[in-house]
């Protein structure tokens, strides 16, 4: 049973140098397996149909081809230049309905084909269109179709080499004073130093000079007469006197 999974796809259409029509269409798609899983540096067998009408519509070409996809998933192929398997691509009346691409794919690169996605041709090969269509304006615009599941993320380029270093900058203004920090608390009273040694005796002064002689003082008011003194004890009697001669 084949597993029907979106490939992402796009077409280009190729112009000569005389504008005339290539008779080929270059088209890409990311290639998975059953898995999911990306299909790469892998030869990949596929089989291209041009179906009218619709999804599944009649299908007026068909080819096969065998082309590789690279470290991406990715496969380039041109549309006209395949094996044929039906119809004829240089005979497509491109003018005449709108247009689908059914693309089968064996990620082996054989012809069994497990994958197998669809997608409208939202815009019509106007180099191909203008060989059938009897006018060269354009029809309208079809309506646009629902978009296709967005593509894996490529691998991250690598690192470019580091610029070289700019001018230096001006200097900025310079910022305003800070406020004055708070007096900090006094420290403990430290221990009391060792007395230092006694210092020599200085050289002694020059005498000073004698003062002048003040001037004699008036004589004072004369005191109060003292007490009498208390009276002295008798004397004791003296001895006999030796008797003179006669």
């Amino acid at each position: 049973m084949k597993k029907l999974i979106t490939l992402t796809v796009g077409i280009l259409i190729s112009i000569n140098s005389l504008a005339q029509a290539p008779e080929k269409m270059s088209y890409q798609a990311v290639v998975r397996n059953t898995s999911n899983s990306l299909v790469t540096n892998q030869s990949v067998g596929m089989q291209i149909s041009i179906l009218q009408g619709g999804a599944t519509g009649t299908t007026v070409y068909s080819e096969t081809q065998t082309t590789t996809t690279n470290a991406n998933g990715l496969v380039s192929i041109e549309i006209g230049t395949g094996t044929l398997v039906s119809g004829n691509f240089t005979t497509i009346n491109w003018s005449g309905n709108t247009f689908y691409i059914k693309t089968e794919i064996d990620p082996t690169g054989g012809t069994t084909y497990s994958i197998s996605g669809t997608s409208q041709l939202m815009s019509v090969p106007y180099a191909l269109y203008a060989k059938t269509s009897g006018s060269s304006t354009p029809g309208p615009q079809g309506a646009q179709g629902i978009p296709g599941t967005n593509g894996t993320n490529g691998t991250n380029g690598a690192t470019g080499t580091t610029g070289t270093q700019g001018p230096q900058g001006t200097a900025g203004a310079n910022g305003t004073n800070g406020n004055n920090g708070a007096i900090g608390t006094q420290g403990p009273k430290g221990d009391t130093g060792v007395t230092g040694p006694q210092g020599i005796q200085g050289v002694a002064g020059n005498n000073g000079t004698n003062g002048t002689i003040g001037t004699t003082g008036s004589q004072g008011i004369q005191g109060n007469p003292g007490l009498n003194g208390l009276n002295g004890t008798n004397g004791t009697n003296g001895s006999n006197g030796a008797i003179g001669t006669q």
